[in-house]
């Protein structure tokens, strides 16, 4: 998700890219759980974590070639 600021507002890219994989009923249950105490949807909570973590892969690389 990409995201600029405009006069004050923060504009996202609308995402039309689906994409799919399997998981234990276990984990399935702790994210929704997760997701409902965060007041996100299933897809936001997902979508976040997996945005965090490309970021700080992405920040660990940068720092890894000073």
């Amino acid at each position: 998700i990409k995201s600029s600021q405009r006069s004050g507002f923060i504009v996202r890219e609308k995402a039309l890219e689906r994409i799919s994989f399997r998981l234990t009923q276990e984990l399935k249950e702790k994210i929704e759980i997760r997701a409902e105490e965060e007041g996100r949807t299933l897809s936001n909570l997902i979508v976040n974590v997996l945005s965090d973590y490309i970021k700080k892969v992405e920040e660990a690389k940068k720092l890894l070639q000073k």
